[in-house]
């Protein structure tokens, strides 16, 4: 990316974990110390009090989810993946017991002018494709949709007009 737009690159953690590091690396590049500031409080103030609670949860009392994604809801993420980081943080349990496959991390390998919270390139997790069967064998009390086509719907409207969705209670 350096060479093709002839500009620095700057590369950030999407972890929820560095998001007080990563406000602060920004808010000094950027200078906007201030902002940066307000962010981490913010952080501190609403984010981290959810992660405590949360933990407070017992493991048999947490609400069971599948995350659906994929223009039939099909697809889903292995635990650790920043697509379920915020289900996992707020102490939901993830019913989708599926590996970790991993895919090369995006962008270019990291150089030696680039900078920032997130310039380790690691394997990222990738979707995998589960079955309905598989869905309603883990019987997840909730679904949580991401559509690729949000304006359209398209995950949703799979689930909730597909008959074999009917079979998943949380439909």
């Amino acid at each position: 990316m350096i060479r093709k737009y002839n500009a620095p690159v700057i590369m950030i953690s999407q972890d929820m974990n560095k998001y007080k590091e990563v406000f602060a690396f920004l808010g000094d590049i950027l200078d906007k110390k201030e902002q940066a500031r307000k962010l981490s409080d913010f952080i501190i103030s609403y984010l981290e009090p959810i992660e405590k609670i949360a933990q407070s949860i017992l493991k048999d009392k947490r609400a069971s989810v599948y995350y659906a994604e994929g223009k039939d809801g099909l697809m889903s993420e292995p635990q650790g993946s920043n697509h379920i980081q915020a289900l996992e943080y707020a102490g939901g349990v993830s019913v989708a017991r599926i590996p970790k496959q991993k895919r090369p991390p995006l962008g270019p390998p990291p150089q030696k002018n680039m900078t920032g919270p997130g310039k380790e390139k690691k394997l990222r997790p990738r979707p995998n494709n589960v079955t309905i069967e598989q869905i309603t064998k883990w019987n997840p009390s909730y679904i949580l949709v991401w559509s690729p086509g949000a304006e359209e719907l398209t995950t949703w409207n799979a689930i909730t007009t597909n008959p074999q969705w009917q079979t998943v209670n949380a439909v």
